[in-house]
């Protein structure tokens, strides 16, 4: 059965989203944060970003095979992005797991 005029056409780009902004607002948050955080760990931010955007949660597990960091490295890495505000907790799924905002 044909309904005519019931379905609209959508353009698709101006639905699109652009991830660039993001990982630039990520590095800004950063950047205000503290002019002491090296690059590298503003690289190590976006690289998690990339891999769980802000739909997904991670934890320092996640963080470790991401970025190769060691287990302290990891922490202090999540402890930096909570204190910035760039990631926030995430309840319902254990301890210690954390998505971008």
């Amino acid at each position: 059965m044909h309904i005519s005029g019931m379905f609209k056409e959508v353009d698709i780009e101006s639905t699109k989203v652009d991830i660039e902004n993001a990982k630039v607002d990520i590095r800004n948050r950063e950047l205000s944060f503290s002019d002491a955080i090296s690059e590298k760990t503003i690289n190590h931010a976006l690289e998690i970003f990339s891999k769980c955007g802000k739909e997904e949660y991670f934890g320092r597990t996640i963080v470790e095979d991401i970025t190769g960091l060691k287990l302290s490295g990891a922490s202090e890495l999540i402890k930096l992005l909570n204190d910035s505000k760039a990631i926030v907790p995430v309840n319902g799924h254990g301890k210690g797991k954390y998505r971008f905002q």
